[in-house]
């Protein structure tokens, strides 16, 4: 259960937030929240962050099609657990500070027992 209070403790909002990565013009990325009148500045923190798990949908260049839909988990509990039970999977590192895992998640499916297991410890 000390697991299951360290991840209600979390700074983040404790929800999925699903964000579409779109492109301007001169090449900046930006995600949906933003209005294109706005300067839009890559320093700035991503909206994204403030939430627990974060599902990103990154559109081509043109914003016609979704190249590439990720899982961001912004929760430090929440990685060091993935760290803990998968360390690695094909395809997938749960080692750098932002872990970004490529859907379909499967490695998430795989390892389900054992993750419902680390999380009740």
């Amino acid at each position: 259960m000390a697991k299951i209070a360290e991840l209600v403790s979390i700074p983040a909002r404790a929800e999925l937030k699903h964000v579409s990565k779109h492109w301007t013009q001169t090449g900046c990325a930006y995600d949906d929240e933003y209005d294109l009148e706005e300067d839009i500045s890559e320093h700035e923190i991503p909206s994204d962050a403030k939430y627990t798990l974060c599902v990103a949908r990154e559109y081509d260049k043109q914003n016609r099609r979704v190249m590439k839909t990720t899982l961001q988990v912004h929760s430090e509990a929440l990685q060091a657990i993935l760290r803990s039970v998968i360390d690695t999977h094909p395809g997938e590192s749960f080692h750098p500070s932002d872990i970004s895992i490529d859907f379909a998640v499967y490695c998430l499916y795989h390892y389900r027992t054992e993750l419902k297991r680390a999380l009740a410890e």
